[in-house]
């Protein structure tokens, strides 16, 4: 049937860029290639490493944050799991405010986020004193005379993952009675204020950072003889571009990999290369979440399968196909042949920006009244999209893309560089050995792109 223009405009909605994936919506999660979720999950009920740190690392927008949501899924029967959004915990997710973060404030959300799940989820209250050692020991790391209420800064940080466990109405009305009653000094303030630079740095064998260490342990390890396991995930530290704070967080300090923990980290595609890497290595597992192929590589020396190429464009698809289904539409009764396919193609198989062209697509057919998207239609939406990454396109940018392209490898490691990898210009693959492409959306921009 044709769409009309209020279907378009729900359309327009459920595929917003600017939202991630949400817990509640495991409907439209697809298990692509290279999903590294599942190989965690699996890591974890073995329980090889009862201290073990992952982190997940790739392209901007590859679908690092769905990826830890679906994993938070297939712990739900087995652990409890505590789900800290960096991303949203600190005061503006503005570039600037990210790369401030530090790694006692991540510590500090982590042990905020376990005392939230606690209550919240499993309708029980963590000791007072836990929480007090917890805030107390955070306070000394930020400057005198702060003026911060603590407590606020407890509730500012966000979770992403909620009521993973159902507590019955007796531990509900618990909660309550514990969150208005024992700790109301230290968590009764709704100002909700946020992390972001507000701690002095700190490394390993520093007094503050040992206290707070043992705080954020002596809360988990709370939590774990309630019973279940116990398992952290942290999102938003991906967003993090600053080459410094990203070698601070991950690769100089072993901070991150203090807590007596499973803990499972978004990072920066950064951790993807080599140098960076052989400095963190010693401190986490990597999973590397490549990017979906979509096409056959240019580069000779890439050993693809015509069936990984289908496996890969069918999973793109399917981000789609799941979208849709929730309002009763199919496929076809949105795009008109080969325009999916468009879509698709110029993605580069990056997960937000395969939401992103049919956001804009979508626009396109609502603008003109159109009962279906054309071809045409998406190519617009291409060409609208490829405009975002044109103005920033620097003659050093265009000839690092050419290098790219004809190579399948960066130059060099030089700050440049990884501002092209952070902004998405460069895309990793690994499906078959490992290599660079140049964004398939600036094909035509420029000769030899």
């Amino acid at each position: 049937m044709p769409i009309d223009v209020s279907t378009w405009k729900k359309l327009f909605t459920l595929f917003n860029p600017l939202e991630r994936l949400e817990y509640n919506q495991g409907d439209l999660f697809v298990s692509r290639p290279g999903s590294v979720a599942q190989e965690i999950a699996d890591m974890l009920s073995l329980e090889v490493q009862p201290t073990g740190k992952w982190v997940v690392c790739g392209s901007m927008g590859s679908g690092k944050s769905s990826e830890l949501v679906y994993l938070a899924r297939l712990l739900e029967n087995t652990h409890s799991v505590v789900a800290v959004d960096m991303l949203r915990s600190v005061r503006s997710e503005s570039e600037d405010t990210v790369n401030q973060i530090q790694a006692s404030e991540v510590l500090f959300a982590i042990g905020a986020g376990a005392i939230r799940m606690a209550r919240e989820d499993l309708g029980h209250e963590v000791p007072e004193n836990l929480v007090h050692d917890l805030t107390s020991s955070f306070e000394k790391l930020l400057p005198e005379g702060h003026g911060i209420d603590l407590g606020s800064i407890l509730l500012g940080v966000v979770r992403f993952v909620t009521s993973v466990t159902s507590p019955g109405e007796a531990a509900v009305e618990k909660a309550a009675v514990g969150a208005a009653g024992a700790t109301t000094g230290l968590l009764g303030s709704r100002r909700d204020l946020k992390l972001g630079g507000l701690t002095r740095p700190v490394k390993e064998g520093d007094t503050g950072f040992e206290k707070l260490r043992i705080s954020v342990d002596n809360v988990l390890s709370h939590l774990r003889d309630l019973g279940r396991g116990l398992v952290v995930l942290v999102d938003g530290l991906d967003k993090v571009n600053d080459s410094g704070r990203i070698r601070e967080l991950f690769a100089t300090t072993r901070i991150l990999a203090a807590p007596w923990a499973q803990i499972v980290y978004t990072a920066p595609i950064d951790l993807m290369l080599g140098p960076l890497w052989n400095a963190a290595g010693g401190a986490f597992n990597r999973e590397r979440l490549t990017n979906v192929l979509v096409e056959e590589p240019a580069l000779e020396r890439a050993n693809v399968s015509p069936e990984a190429v289908a496996e890969g464009r069918q999973a793109m698809g399917d981000v789609v196909h799941r979208r849709l289904q929730r309002l009763g539409l199919s496929v076809d009764d949105v795009f008109e042949d080969g325009s999916l396919d468009v879509l698709i193609r110029a993605s580069g198989g990056l997960l937000r920006d395969m939401i992103h062209l049919v956001n804009k697509s979508v626009l396109e057919a609502l603008r003109k009244r159109s009962v279906k998207i054309t071809e045409e239609m998406a190519r617009d939406a291409v060409v609208k999209l490829r405009k975002e990454f044109e103005i920033t396109l620097t003659t050093q940018r265009v000839n690092e893309l050419r290098h790219v392209r004809k190579h399948g490898e960066t130059s060099s490691d030089e700050e440049f560089v990884l501002d092209l990898l952070h902004g998405g210009y460069i895309l990793p693959y690994s499906n078959g050995g490992s290599w660079f492409e140049p964004h398939p959306i600036l094909r035509g921009l420029r000769e030899g792109l």
